[in-house]
């Protein structure tokens, strides 16, 4: 099955601007699209599939990129992870968001931000370890990365 990274960013400006502020990048939050579903992780739901039109009701897309997996086992494995992300309603670590302002590492590895699950997803699906991996990702950071995996991934659109 296909899937993608979807960048996008908050029609409300207040949202996600300290994040745009703070990195630099156009996101300020990353979902991971398979199928009609979109999979992303807030601080009010946690880890959850919905709709993609309903995820982009209040974003903006900024780009998608596709994520082309090493084998389908690995595409597969990937995907079974991301769904049991979802079963499991794992929660949004706050204190990761809180950590990467103070610059200090106070974030739970079992809970992860959007960026996150994003960049464990593409690790999980192409095998590729993105460089310079910190603890802490951010959406430009994901995007950059993503960007230098000519055979892992595809641009699919920038809006």
């Amino acid at each position: 099955m296909r899937s993608s990274l979807v960048f996008t960013r908050s029609r409300i400006p207040l949202l996600d601007a300290p994040i745009r502020a703070v990195t630099g990048g156009a996101a300020g939050h990353i979902g991971i699209g398979v199928g009609g579903l979109v999979y992303d992780v807030t601080l009010w739901h946690g880890v959850r599939p919905q709709p993609r039109a309903e995820f982009l009701a209040h974003r903006e897309l900024v780009a998608e990129v596709e994520v082309v997996p090493v084998s389908e086992a690995a595409g597969h494995a990937a995907l079974l992870w991301l769904i049991d992300m979802a079963d499991r309603r794992v929660r949004y670590d706050w204190l990761e968001i809180i950590g990467w302002l103070l610059m200090r590492e106070l974030g739970d590895p079992e809970r992860p931000v959007c960026s996150g699950l994003a960049g464990q997803y593409f690790e999980r699906a192409t095998g590729q370890r993105i460089p310079d991996r910190r603890a802490r990702l951010d959406p430009r950071h994901v995007h950059i990365a993503a960007g230098m995996y000519l055979a892992g991934l595809r641009r699919v659109s920038v809006a």
